[in-house]
């Protein structure tokens, strides 16, 4: 990934991995507590302000303790938690991510 992507882009394409593969904790090596060390590191050096700065602790915290959640139904709560707060803080981040996501349409007939 390049030095200048955004950490929050990144975070959102591994959550909706994770929901694609049924939140087995699956979506990155090592599982969420691994990736949530270094993808904190590259959010706190893009942090703008104090409020990203918790933003992203906040983050890495639910993060760290995702692989010890009982069942799929609390790791699913977890998940929508933190993209509810990116879409809260970073509307933008969000919108921007999903426009890519939409499928091309149709040729005309």
């Amino acid at each position: 990934m390049p030095s200048n992507a955004n950490p929050y882009v990144k975070l959102i394409k591994v959550l909706r991995l994770e929901q694609q593969q049924g939140y087995q904790d699956r979506a990155v090596i090592g599982g969420m507590a691994r990736f949530a060390s270094e993808w904190e590191k590259e959010a706190q050096a893009t942090a703008h302000n104090s409020q990203q700065a918790a933003l992203a602790r906040d983050i890495t915290a639910l993060l760290i303790g995702y692989t010890a959640l009982p069942d799929v139904e609390t790791r699913r709560a977890v998940v929508n938690k933190i993209l509810e707060r990116v879409r809260e803080a970073m509307p933008e981040v969000l919108e921007r991510f999903e426009q890519r996501r939409e499928p091309p349409s149709p040729p005309p007939s």
